[in-house]
């Protein structure tokens, strides 16, 4: 697994990746990532998870990765990619998920929109840490809770739902 989310990581400076043929695990939420970048990360072969939160990516660029075998998810909320495409996606990939925080199966009309937990968090825990430093906590328990709007009860545990 390689984490660089939060970082100032360049489009070009993803092209260094590329000898990481054995990388499975990504984490590039909250940084300038674009499209140009993502033709980088289809380069690495056997990538089964990528976390693109709160970058600039489209759905042109998560259609460039449609040639990993071995994808398994995919962590996009707050990127640029629209929910059809995601469910495009998902349809001609059923073995990947898309998650961009929303539920796909339900019409977006009738979805709420994301509400700002950081009242939730608890002082010091990861998603307060990750809060203050203008990002969001990376942890699958807590993106997976913030997908419902809610905290990960486990990194918080005195919050209220």
């Amino acid at each position: 697994m390689l984490g660089l989310s939060g970082t100032a990581v360049t489009d070009d400076g993803l092209a260094q990746l590329c000898p990481l043929e054995k990388l499975t695990q990504i984490r590039l939420g909250e940084t300038q990532l674009s499209d140009a970048g993502m033709s980088h990360l289809a380069a690495l072969p056997n990538l089964e998870i990528v976390n693109i939160i709160h970058t600039q990516v489209t759905d042109a660029g998560l259609a460039m990765l449609s040639e990993l075998e071995y994808l398994r998810k995919v962590f996009a909320w707050e990127s640029k990619i629209t929910p059809d495409a995601a469910r495009a996606f998902m349809a001609a990939h059923p073995e990947v998920t898309v998650d961009l925080g929303m539920d796909l199966s339900v019409p977006e009309e009738s979805q709420t929109a994301p509400i700002d937990l950081s009242s939730m968090f608890d002082a010091g825990s990861c998603c307060a840490v990750a809060h203050e430093e203008g990002g969001v906590c990376d942890h699958a328990c807590c993106i997976e809770a913030a997908a419902k709007n809610k905290v990960c009860l486990k990194c918080n545990p005195g919050a209220t739902q």
